[in-house]
C-alpha cells in the first residue's frame, strides 16, 4: 500500500457535543458557539448515526482557557465533555480507495490501536487518536505502507511555545487568521450517490476492513467516509460512494459482504445520498466556515 505521506498534529483539545433531543436547535451547536468566539477548528465531524447524534471537533490546545469559559456558560442541557490529550493522524493521498481504507482499519485492529473519530477530505484520511498513542500508531502504519524516501516530516507543525520555554524565553502571542467573507475555489455538488453503513466494535474492526476491501474489489471508490467510536464501544462507519449498474451487480454477486458474521452489521447500498464540497482552502476551518455552511443548509431545509 503506497502513500505519499503521514502527518501528525500537535496536542489538541477534543470536544464532543451530544445533540440527543436537540438536533433542531442550531444556536446551541458546538460549531456555532466556536464561531461566535472566533476559535478555529482543526478537525470537525458531524454524526447522526447510532443512538447519540453528536458533533465532534478538535481545537488547538492553547484555546483551552477559552473553551473552559464557553463550557461554563453553556445551558445545562448542553453536554460537551472535553479532553486536552488528543491528536490527529492523517494519511495521504487516499485516492478514494476502499482498499486503502479497509487495510488501515485492519492495521488498527491487528495492533490493538483505537481511534475516536475519522473523516476524509479531498485527499486525506484523518483519525482522532489519544495523543500518547499517536507515535505508536504512526509506527505501525509505517511498517505496512510504502512511503517515498523524500517524504515530508510526520510532525510538520512545531509548537513554538515549547521551544521558547526550553530556551527560558517567554512565549509570544500569535494571531489567529480570520476573514470576514469565506473564500473558496468553488462548490461541487454530487447527486445520486449511495450510502453504506457498517456497525462493529474493536473486535470486529478487522472484519469490517475486509468487507470494505470487498467493496473496492467491486470497482467502487468512495466520495466521503467518516467513522466514530461510540461511548458504548460500538464503531459506526459511513461510506458515501457512486456505483455503476455493473458495480451494483458485482456487489449482489458477492454474498459475503453483508453476511452479518464476525461482529459486523453491514447495510447498503442505500440510494439517494447527495454531497456538497467546498473546494478549499479551509485551513482547518478558519472560524465560521462550518457555521456559515450549516446555517445555509438549515435555512434551505
Amino acid at each position: 500500500m503506497r502513500m505519499n505521506g503521514l502527518r501528525l498534529s500537535n496536542r489538541l483539545v477534543f470536544l464532543r457535543h451530544s445533540l440527543a433531543g436537540h438536533t433542531r436547535d442550531p444556536q446551541t451547536r458546538l460549531y456555532r458557539i466556536l464561531a461566535d468566539k472566533e476559535i478555529n477548528i482543526a478537525f470537525l465531524n458531524f454524526n447522526m448515526s447510532g443512538d447519540d447524534p453528536h458533533i465532534a471537533c478538535c481545537v488547538e490546545a492553547d484555546e483551552m482557557a477559552g473553551i473552559r469559559a464557553i463550557l461554563n456558560q453553556c445551558p445545562n442541557h448542553i453536554n460537551i465533555p472535553s479532553n486536552s490529550d488528543f491528536g490527529t493522524l492523517s494519511l495521504y493521498p487516499h485516492k478514494h480507495s476502499l482498499h486503502v481504507l479497509g487495510r488501515i482499519f485492519e492495521i488498527f485492529k491487528s495492533n490493538n490501536h483505537r481511534f475516536f473519530q475519522m473523516a476524509s477530505s479531498g485527499s486525506m484520511l484523518t483519525f482522532v487518536v489519544d495523543f500518547m498513542d499517536q507515535e505508536k500508531i504512526a509506527a505501525s502504519l509505517v511498517r505496512e505502507i510504502d512511503l517515498p524516501e523524500t517524504h515530508t516530516p510526520f510532525r510538520q507543525v512545531v509548537d513554538e511555545d515549547d521551544i521558547l520555554l526550553s530556551l527560558n524565553k517567554k512565549p509570544e502571542t500569535s494571531a489567529t487568521y480570520n476573514e470576514s467573507n469565506i473564500r473558496t475555489y468553488g462548490i461541487l455538488a454530487k447527486r445520486g450517490l449511495f450510502m453504506y453503513r457498517l456497525v462493529t466494535d474493536q473486535t470486529g474492526l478487522s472484519s469490517a476492513g475486509e468487507r470494505i476491501v470487498r467493496l473496492g474489489n467491486a470497482g467502487i471508490k468512495f466520495d466521503f467516509v467518516s467513522a466514530f467510536a461510540g461511548p458504548e464501544g460500538r464503531i459506526f462507519i459511513t461510506i458515501i460512494a457512486g456505483a455503476s449498474d455493473q458495480q451494483q451487480t458485482n456487489l449482489q454477486q458477492d454474498d459475503t459482504i453483508d453476511d452479518g458474521t464476525n461482529g459486523v452489521n453491514f447495510i447498503g447500498p442505500i440510494p439517494g445520498a447527495d454531497l456538497i464540497y467546498f473546494q478549499g482552502p479551509h485551513f482547518g476551518d478558519r472560524h465560521g466556515i462550518a457555521a456559515q455552511a450549516f446555517s445555509a443548509l438549515l435555512q434551505n431545509g
